[in-house]
């Protein structure tokens, strides 16, 4: 995932955003093939240069970040066979149980 960070912090910069052209530069895509991340488009490789914290612990990742737009994060986890449990932070606690609202 730092590798991918690092791709789209330093290739791509903001003011790519205002472009019209959605391809990719040939450095990315040679990158990405070098992954073998054949799949990954820009948007996905753009998931990466947002705030984003990534915690390992034994088999389980956890990615927190704010963007509801992840799937750049579900492929590259589904890339190396993970699997993938995906939970809204404004819902659901770190251990996975549904937040409780006062008075319930």
């Amino acid at each position: 995932m730092e590798t991918l960070r690092r791709l789209a912090d330093g290739v791509w910069s903001s003011d790519d955003w205002q472009q019209q052209d959605e391809r990719m530069p040939r450095e990315i895509i040679d990158k990405l093939a070098t992954l073998g991340l054949y799949d990954m488009g820009r948007n996905d490789l753009d998931n990466y240069a947002f705030t984003h914290d990534v915690d390992r612990r034994e088999s389980t990742v956890r990615i927190r970040t704010e963007e509801s737009e992840i799937q750049g994060f579900i492929k590259l986890l589904l890339h190396h066979g993970g699997k993938v449990e995906v939970l809204s932070r404004h819902n659901w606690n770190d251990d996975g149980t549904a937040k409780t609202t006062a008075g319930e």
